[in-house]
């Protein structure tokens, strides 16, 4: 409950900004909100159909609102932004499953920043716009806590000036130190997002 009205609080000092900025016809500021999926069995040596696993592999939160992002425009089709995402975990690893007193469901947060690449310049499709992003990260699961190196690909639908769509999959490297037999992944995790998304 603590984190949906965090969550709630951004949101309203946010929209609090688009109206004293909501006028820019730049509009070089994006704030996006909405869903995640984690799926922890997921390493360089996961195939492709195994990604898409929904009912063996996804982790969905329970709150309607799971994750938020702010970025700015920067220059030559680059944007840098800020996003948190938190998932209630109860599809583990077979092999990595940690002993956790029999609670089958656990918190997994994480923030993470981005540079994200516009590709609407080499190809769009219709109202699409794709994009490719890269970036560091920083997550909090169970007792571990480490490091992520993310890859992003997304893109954007807008429908009106303002409002639009986000859909994105991260695709996130654990970088820390913890023995291959204590980690609860399998050294990445896929994050699959779906944001409504606003620009001001």
């Amino acid at each position: 409950m603590k984190k949906i009205n965090v969550l709630i609080t951004i949101f309203c000092f946010l929209l609090a900004s688009i109206h004293i900025y909501g006028q820019d016809s730049e509009n070089n500021w994006q704030f996006s909100f909405g869903v995640n999926a984690v799926d922890l069995d997921a390493d360089s040596s996961t195939k492709l159909a195994e990604f898409f696993d929904v009912q063996n592999n996804w982790n969905v939160s329970k709150s309607p609102v799971s994750i938020v992002s702010l970025s700015k425009y920067i220059g030559n089709n680059i944007s840098f932004g800020l996003s948190g995402s938190f998932s209630t975990i109860s599809k583990y690893v077979a092999t990595a499953a940690p002993n956790n007193g029999g609670n089958p469901s656990n918190e997994f947060l994480a923030l993470d920043a981005m540079f994200k690449y516009d590709l609407s310049d080499v190809f769009t499709v219709g109202k699409f716009e794709p994009f490719l992003g890269i970036g560091p990260g920083y997550t909090w699961f169970e007792d571990q806590k480490y490091l992520t190196g993310n890859l992003s690909l997304g893109m954007d639908y807008w429908f009106s000036e303002v409002f639009g769509l986000t859909f994105m999959a991260d695709f996130k490297n654990n970088y820390d130190d913890i023995r291959e037999s204590l980690k609860y992944d399998e050294g990445g995790t896929m994050r699959w997002s779906a944001m409504l998304s606003m620009k001001f």
